[in-house]
């Protein structure tokens, strides 16, 4: 089978380092067609668990910055419920998440404008969870935020129900078991998004794929001196993902 084996990086501010390793059928890897190829390769192997990590790990700090989980009061979940009833779903609960999200929406304008007066920049990551993350059981609609602590006062001023601060979850400093954990709870919903960030988040670094046929069938290695976190078992032939930090310099 003719092709070439090609690795990415991405790297985030908080050290964690991500590498992948894939194969795409091409002839010539010069061409612009084995390019294309290669970048549409990774795009497939991506996962919003990924996704949402890497914006995580660039963005956020453990021991300074917040995780909320805003719920419902009673008064105002009748007022989702209604004005869930004019939304266009495949069924009620659909309509109800839209409803929620859309009010969530609202919600952050509302924060933005009262960080805005105060000279504080709101930075976020959001889900919207309507569902028990291990058993898939409905729970009552709810929304997650990790944030930047400076908003919290404008949160707790301009939510209307219940702030819950939870912990900040991290292992070795990584922020992807907190995103999968996020992830896991919600549901794809025609219209809607499965995590939503705020423009004003930074992209971790990227690299474009790079060519490793001389080695593209063997085991990546967690370079010397990082903490592995993640390595997909080595299979000769397939691709493989390997997660790691790399200390920072104080």
């Amino acid at each position: 089978m003719q092709g070439n084996w090609y690795t990415q990086k991405w790297i985030a501010r908080n050290g964690v380092e991500e590498r992948t390793k894939f194969f795409v059928r091409t002839d010539n890897p010069k061409t612009e067609r084995a390019k294309r190829a290669a970048r549409k390769a990774t795009k497939r192997t991506d996962s919003a668990e990924r996704r949402s990590a890497r914006l995580l790990n660039e963005n956020f700090d453990p021991k300074h910055d917040l995780h909320a989980v805003l719920e419902y009061n009673e008064a105002e979940f009748r007022l989702i419920e209604e004005k869930a009833k004019k939304v266009s779903a495949e069924n009620e609960m659909d309509a109800l998440y839209i409803a929620a999200q859309q009010n969530f929406v609202n919600f952050v304008r509302r924060v933005q404008r009262e960080c805005k007066k105060d000279g504080i920049e709101f930075c976020y990551l959001s889900i919207t969870s309507d569902m028990d993350g291990k058993t898939g059981e409905a729970v009552r609609i709810h929304h997650h935020m990790v944030c930047n602590r400076e908003a919290k006062e404008a949160i707790e001023k301009k939510w209307r129900g219940f702030v819950l601060e939870k912990e900040l979850y991290t292992i070795h400093g990584d922020f992807t078991p907190l995103a999968e954990y996020l992830i896991r709870q919600t549901r794809s919903v025609e219209g809607t998004q499965r995590y939503v960030p705020s423009r004003n988040l930074r992209q971790p670094y990227k690299t474009e794929p790079v060519l490793v046929n001389r080695y593209g069938d063997s085991e990546m290695r967690v370079p010397k001196g990082c903490v592995e976190l993640y390595r997909s078992a080595y299979v000769r032939g397939a691709g493989q993902y390997l997660r790691y930090r790399r200390p920072q310099k104080e």
